[in-house]
């Protein structure tokens, strides 16, 4: 694969994680429609799609039996006296798990006591025996809390869990403070939307700046989102910086190349030094047999003694010795060679999927810090709204909830209360509701 190739299939890869990333962002404050963004379509069906199986004589147990499995759920599965069968396995969003020997199995959208009887089926149908087989669930999917509340995120799951649960793990609903309080929250939020104005601006020209380095132009111009923001002479200094940054990294890249060249040229002049000094070695071998050869003759007509043989074979011995050494050491500096060749060959190549790297890291920082702008706009304006009502006499904003729920291999969403029951995975949106 050609460098040019190599830069279009990260760069797409990069375009499609960078998507993704700001999708998520704008989904979690700005109540975007979760399922759309993913690409799937919701499915609302005016009623609350449970994620446990009905209530039976087969399945009425514990309500972790009766929970209906969905991808991402981990199931730890023992079977008796079959340590190489049993094990943790994850759904994978196909809806299966991989078992050894037993193959792929379907588990999304059954509850655990249906995947033991059809896990102990296939060991049955395999190996010929009817095993006993238990399946748990160590981890549950954990639930997320967006939306209207202090410290949205996500938190584990507990049983019997319901709505007002969810809102108080997120620390409570978000209500804007009326009167001193809401001016003062006002204040706040203007510092943070000014904070992240500023992290925008620098990153943009972080962005321009690699991707100058990747397309390796000279020169550095400010983008139009940057200017648009800053002005054009603002823009030109956040360029500035970044241009000096350019340079110096430039240079970096520059000694890196050399030294590894360098190197390489010191490594080829060891393995020639080397391969002198095995072949003087050798050469003193050659002599040294054939002295003993001479010395064996004179042995056997006794004019030479023993003793004098022995010293004559250390002799061989120790040069044998230094041979070995040697070659070994030839040996590493062959391999020391053949890596540091292959760091230069690689050297374009590291540095481009290097600098995709972190322009992939600016886009998501530049796609994050967007949503938090508009997301301190949105509270600004929600505060002053409050303000002006509280002077009013107005009643407090009752929130509103809605749940996306996946069963099996199907996304549910619908509009949710505070007693409502959630499941593991479940992801709770709280949006402003309307004046009581």
């Amino acid at each position: 694969m050609s460098p040019q190739q190599y830069r279009f299939v990260v760069r797409q890869k990069r375009c499609r994680s960078v998507t993704l990333a700001s999708a998520a962002l704008l989904l979690a404050l700005l109540g975007a429609d979760v399922s759309q963004a993913a690409g799937e379509q919701s499915t609302d069906s005016g009623q609350v799609a449970s994620c446990f199986a009905p209530a039976s004589d087969g399945n009425a147990g514990t309500v972790g039996r009766k929970y209906l499995l969905s991808p991402g759920d981990q199931l730890q599965i023992t079977i008796y006296q079959r340590e190489d069968l049993s094990g943790t396995h994850e759904i994978g969003e196909d809806g299966m798990i991989s078992l050894p020997l037993l193959g792929q199995v379907h588990a999304s959208g059954r509850s655990l006591s249906e995947m033991e009887i059809q896990i102990a089926r296939l060991t049955d149908q395999t190996t010929g025996r009817n095993e006993h087989v238990s399946i748990q669930l160590p981890v549950r999917r954990p639930i997320y809390v967006l939306g209207l509340v202090n410290r949205p995120g996500a938190y584990p799951f507990a049983t019997d869990m319901m709505i007002l649960h969810a809102v108080a793990l997120g620390g409570g609903l978000f209500r804007p403070d009326a009167g001193a309080g809401g001016l003062v929250g006002v204040s706040r939020e203007n510092g943070r939307l000014s904070e992240s104005t500023l992290r925008l601006k620098q990153n943009l020209a972080l962005r321009a700046r690699l991707e100058a380095e990747l397309d390796a132009k000279p020169d550095l111009e400010p983008p139009r989102q940057l200017v648009k923001l800053e002005g054009k002479d603002g823009a030109q200094q956040f360029i500035s910086r970044q241009i000096q940054i350019m340079q110096k990294r430039a240079e970096v890249r520059k000694k890196q190349i050399i030294s590894l060249r360098e190197t390489a040229k010191l490594t080829k002049q060891e393995i020639k030094s080397l391969a002198e000094r095995e072949g003087f070695i050798v050469d003193q071998i050659k002599l040294a047999l054939e002295e003993l050869k001479a010395a064996n003759s004179l042995r056997k007509k006794g004019l030479l003694r023993r003793a004098d043989l022995f010293t004559i074979n250390r002799v061989i011995a120790g040069l044998e010795s230094d041979r070995r050494a040697v070659q070994a050491r030839t040996v590493a500096a062959r391999r020391n060679l053949l890596e540091t060749e292959g760091r230069i060959n690689l050297f374009d190549i590291s540095q481009e999927l290097a600098l995709e790297q972190e322009i992939n890291q600016a886009e998501i920082n530049i796609a994050s810090t967007e949503t938090a702008i508009r997301s301190s706009q949105w509270i600004v304006g929600e505060l002053g709204n409050a303000t002006s009502q509280s002077d009013e006499g107005a009643k407090p904003l009752a929130p509103g909830y809605q749940v996306i729920r996946s069963t099996g291999n199907r996304r549910h969403q619908f509009q949710a209360e505070e007693l409502t029951p959630l499941c593991p995975g479940d992801i709770v949106r709280v949006q402003p509701g309307s004046f009581e």
